[in-house]
């Protein structure tokens, strides 16, 4: 799909509920690293913003669907790359 790159700091820090303020009804794709990609996920699906229940590895794809708010998305499937 065509859309717009936009490029932020909002996922070089702890995950803040501002940081996906109008994005309601897109798709959206965020590239991170740890701790605070994995800490987002859990943002995302359970509220809380302890994402020590999954953490990413290198090169790890996360499929989440629903409105990009806490606790608002759902998990679909989760790739995580085992070669190097």
């Amino acid at each position: 799909t065509d859309g717009e790159l936009i490029s932020t700091e909002g996922l070089a820090r702890a995950p803040d509920p501002a940081f996906f303020a109008g994005l309601e009804g897109q798709t959206i794709a965020c590239v991170g690293h740890e701790p605070w990609i994995s800490d987002t996920l859990a943002l995302l699906t359970t509220g809380d913003p302890d994402g020590t229940w999954v953490r990413f590895k290198k090169g790890a794809i996360a499929w989440l669907r629903g409105e990009p708010s806490p606790a608002s998305m759902h998990l679909r499937a989760l790739w995580i790359w085992k070669g190097h």
